[in-house]
């Protein structure tokens, strides 16, 4: 099961969850699919643990996380500029 598929059947559950992905690789395209089916936030299997810290922190304030070392949080934010959204 790819992640998205994963975070629409969490959503589609209704299970009370912010889902935070960990990922090898992402093209842009597969962030905003993430992102589209319900993922708060996602952090590369690469990163520093104090990634995944602030990416807690970030959701736990209502924010987004999206590491943007590996992608270019600006375009996200412009398509969902609902959401609010914090990078490092």
């Amino acid at each position: 099961m790819m992640g998205s598929e994963l975070v629409k059947w969490v959503k589609s559950h209704k299970i009370d969850a912010h889902i935070i992905t960990f990922v090898a690789k992402m093209p842009y395209i597969d962030s905003i699919k993430l992102l589209e089916a319900g993922a708060k936030g996602c952090v590369w299997k690469t990163s520093h643990p104090a990634k995944l810290n602030r990416a807690i922190d970030s959701i736990s304030n209502g924010y987004t996380y999206f590491d943007s070392v590996h992608m270019d949080c600006e375009k996200i934010s412009s398509r969902y500029s609902s959401d609010n959204q914090l990078t490092n």
